[in-house]
């Protein structure tokens, strides 16, 4: 059985020193796991049939991350993902620039570390919003799970990166929906699959800077909808993305390749 995750499947250079030997793997694997029904679908492309293909979002554990009630006071948006080009950070903090304009009191916290940190950091000075931008740095499971309770929206611009880098399914989404948040992402990789465009969140082009700013600025003025989008989050995480359930598929999986 054969797990893909994310850029094993989409990264132009992995595919280039690899691709050749996944059709001859492909033919010998008994079964091939995706997260996603855009990877399933990028597989299927490279030469996985059909009937060998299985699409199992992942599951996050539910002791961990529970519902939690929106906290009173200002809008937080949070972020948690790494600070590469595949997660758009630089986007993130020129958008949030926008909101900011128009609501003062907002801020956002970021949780994570990568290549595009600091230039994020400058960025946020440069805007004159670093007093309102958080950078945590990497946190523990427990952390993060913390974290998002203290959050009102939880924000991933994800877009295909030069090097064809890909989302699998973004974890922080799941982790979010479990607890009850409203998201604000786009329409790549696993993202759809997860986050419900105006029912558990908003979703917008990828690399769309007005667009995705203009739906940071609708959760922000409207309590409500953060509300609504956050218990209907949890109401589904619970039934669909508890690690349980993908635990249960898989075992499920390799009892009947056995």
């Amino acid at each position: 059985i054969v797990h893909f995750h994310g850029y094993d499947a989409y990264r132009d250079d992995i595919l280039g020193s690899y691709g050749k030997h996944y059709r001859e793997m492909f033919a010998v694997a008994k079964a091939i796991v995706a997260v996603s029904v855009d990877m399933t679908r990028q597989l299927n492309s490279l030469g996985a049939p059909s009937e060998k293909l299985h699409t199992y979002i992942y599951g996050v554990d539910a002791a961990v991350f529970q519902r939690k009630e929106l906290p009173d006071g200002p809008v937080i948006f949070g972020f948690v993902g790494r600070f590469v080009e595949k997660k758009s950070p630089l986007l993130l903090i020129q958008a949030f620039a926008r909101v900011h304009a128009q609501v003062p009191d907002a801020r956002l916290r970021c949780v994570g570390d990568g290549e595009l940190l600091a230039a994020c950091q400058k960025l946020a000075a440069d805007l004159g919003i670093s007093a309102a931008v958080d950078f945590l740095g990497a946190l523990p499971s427990v952390d993060v799970a913390n974290f998002l309770g203290e959050c009102h929206v939880v924000l991933l611009p994800s877009q295909r990166s030069a090097s064809g880098d890909s989302e699998g399914t973004p974890l922080v989404l799941l982790e979010a929906a479990m607890t009850g948040r409203a998201v604000v992402a786009t329409h790549h990789g696993g993202i759809s699959d997860v986050v419900f465009d105006g029912k558990t969140g908003l979703l917008v082009p990828q690399g769309n800077l007005e667009g995705f700013a203009e739906a940071m600025l609708t959760l922000a003025t409207r309590p409500d909808l953060r509300m609504e989008f956050g218990k209907n989050a949890a109401a589904h995480a619970e039934l669909e993305f508890s690690a349980s359930i993908y635990h249960h598929k898989l075992w499920h999986l390799i009892q009947d390749l056995v």
